[in-house]
């Protein structure tokens, strides 16, 4: 089992204005493995940290987990692994983007994805 904690950060925030953006996302993994590490070991489950900033950087764990990921879809749809990767990142920062403007706007509705597994919409965005 595997466990992702997502935290979006604003680096540009005046409370980080002092230290550099790599150092940020950093000391947020660090601070959500320490709160949720043991509780993690405790169920026998692999615990990340997915820490990005609203620019789209990500932490060091973030990028290890995409690209492991990048690697397990390439293989299981039959895609090459760049292709996979350039969707994958598309998505993710549309998503963070959503996030973004929902925090600043405050949206009333849910928004519903387009509902479409294993790697069929890689085919729709590339044509």
């Amino acid at each position: 089992m595997a466990l992702l904690d997502i935290r979006v950060i604003h680096t540009d925030a005046q409370s980080y204005l002092a230290r550099t953006p790599d150092s940020i996302l950093s000391y947020a993994e660090a601070e959500k493995k320490k709160k949720y590490k043991s509780a993690c070991d405790d169920r026998r489950a692999a615990f990340t940290p997915f820490i990005t900033s609203v620019d789209g950087a990500l932490g060091r764990e973030a990028k290890f987990f995409l690209k492991h990921l990048t690697e397990r879809l390439a293989s299981k749809w039959n895609k090459q692994y760049s292709e996979v990767a350039g969707w994958i990142r598309t998505r993710l920062m549309f998503a963070i983007l959503r996030a973004t403007v929902q925090c600043i706007r405050a949206s009333r509705r849910k928004w519903r994805s387009l509902g479409i597994e294993d790697g069929a919409a890689i085919k729709l965005s590339l044509d």
